[in-house]
């Protein structure tokens, strides 16, 4: 009987304790949304969630805050080692490079060790996403070649392959790939992509409006045309019966 009462002693201190913090980060974010300007209040979130191994959650808020102080490159490492945490090793390894302070190298050189030793798969595509940044497609491709065979049906796979295929101009192939990545991810990650191609798709439309009564080649009218439709959706619908 004294053992129980012991642990009910013990489960009343505890659970005080944790509904306490759950109101603090509570208060903390009512706080932060009506006063976005109140930077130390901002981190003080971040880090809170961080700690409670909220990873996602705290990037929205490091996020902002290297927005507000891009400079910063420790902001920018914390950055870095949330995405880590929270499974996005790709992204943070592409924030790691652009980072030149000695001691953020050196930790960042950690992250890139552990990548590569623990998520060859992540770290594979960190590197097939730096080729591409420095437009070297081919490179890209290849190494996404590889990893697509081990799992075709990778969002962020797809996703690569997507900017690959915008890059070569192939936008109808990028348009499948960015369509897909966003009903596995949602409009968040491929939304970029998306706008990019919608304005492709835009600037064809004009040109097949404004060539429309004088047609020199049907088949590359027509091509234009279906091109246009398949990158801005809704107008599919709209100009369903036609012109």
């Amino acid at each position: 009987m004294r053992l129980i009462g012991f642990y009910l002693a013990v489960l009343a201190l505890i659970f005080p304790c944790g509904v306490l913090q759950a109101n603090e980060i509570s208060e903390l974010r009512e706080h932060v949304n009506s006063n976005p300007g109140d930077l130390k209040s901002v981190y003080q979130m971040a880090q809170k969630l961080h700690q409670k191994k909220r990873f996602k959650e705290s990037l929205k808020y490091f996020k902002y805050l290297v927005k507000k102080r891009p400079q910063d490159q420790k902001l920018r490492y914390q950055l870095a080692r949330g995405y880590f945490l929270a499974g996005r090793v790709d992204e943070s390894l592409m924030i790691c490079q652009k980072l030149s302070m000695d001691e953020i190298k050196k930790k960042c050189k950690t992250l890139s060790t552990r990548a590569r030793e623990r998520f060859p798969d992540s770290y594979d595509l960190f590197r097939a996403r730096r080729l591409l940044s420095q437009r070297n497609l081919a490179g890209a491709e290849e190494i996404l070649e590889e990893l697509l065979t081990q799992d075709v049906e990778d969002p962020e796979f797809r996703l690569l392959l997507a900017k690959i295929h915008y890059f070569k101009k192939q936008y109808d192939f990028s348009m499948d790939h960015g369509s897909y990545v966003k009903s596995r991810l949602g409009k968040a990650r491929a939304g970029r992509l998306l706008a990019r191609l919608r304005a492709v798709g835009t600037r064809v439309l004009a040109e097949v409006n404004a060539t429309k009564l004088k047609i020199s080649d049907e088949e590359k009218f027509c091509s234009r045309y279906f091109l246009s439709l398949k990158l801005i959706p809704e107008e599919t619908e709209r100009r369903a019966g036609g012109f």
